[in-house]
């Protein structure tokens, strides 16, 4: 044994304590199985958070369009815009996009912040800011994730069933029906119902919501969610 007699530390006990290549390996190995197996249920986790606070979002803004329509005996449409406009006002966005009709949520008290629109883990959303001074500031670009459903001609949906949906997210591409995004959910879509719920709805590989017997959301017919009305679809700035 080798000592090292100036400060008789042991030269051979220090290399001991030292890593070696194998060990090296090892570790890397172990590293890289841990975060394989690890990975998909943190990428589950933060589903799951996104899920949820996206579903409380949607419950409280289906809540504040029954109470809406109880008072104004109607959904926000344009005829409520012009209502809330008169004798003083309101400070609201125009135009037709779902963030246009959701604005009047808030400039009717329904509503007090703009975060309720925020749709997690959906790309290019953010929290609203809660700047409702200007007309493009309440519900501008990218502080409202929800699509919202009316009837055509900027009317809104007349009695839909109670577990109809009158908001809907993450939308994946627009169209007459759009089809929706299944990473952001967990393959699913976050909706809001007329009787003020939250709820949530498969999407196939086509991109299609569906009910809970497999069909197509808005497949026309007799047992239809929105009887003989056609939905509309208005979709979130910059979607």
């Amino acid at each position: 044994m080798i000592r090292h007699h100036g400060n008789g530390r042991d030269l051979s006990y220090a290399h001991s304590k030292g890593w070696s290549l194998k060990s090296v390996l090892l570790v890397l190995v172990l590293t890289i199985v841990t975060v394989i197996v690890l990975a998909p249920l943190l990428l589950r986790s933060l589903h799951h958070k996104d899920h949820f606070e996206a579903a409380n979002n949607a419950k409280a803004i289906a809540g504040a369009l029954k109470v809406f329509r109880e008072e104004y005996q109607a959904y926000p449409c344009d005829s409520t815009r012009d209502l809330l406009s008169k004798p003083t006002p309101a400070i609201l966005p125009s135009g037709t996009s779902s963030n246009a009709y959701l604005a009047q949520l808030i400039a009717a008290g329904m509503l007090d912040s703009e975060a309720y629109f925020f749709t997690p883990g959906v790309e290019g959303m953010r929290k609203g800011d809660d700047l409702k001074d200007h007309p493009e500031k309440i519900l501008a670009k990218g502080e409202n994730g929800f699509a919202y459903l009316m009837g055509t001609g900027g009317q809104p949906l007349n009695n839909p069933a109670g577990n109809a949906p009158l908001i809907m997210t993450p939308i994946a591409t627009r169209a007459q029906v759009p089809k929706f995004d299944p990473g952001p959910y967990d393959g699913t879509c976050v909706f809001g119902a007329a009787d003020g719920s939250a709820r949530r709805a498969a999407i196939d590989e086509y991109g299609a919501a569906l009910t809970k017997r497999g069909r197509p959301f808005f497949e026309p017919g007799p047992d239809s969610l929105f009887g003989d009305q056609i939905p509309v679809f208005t979709y979130p700035l910059g979607l």
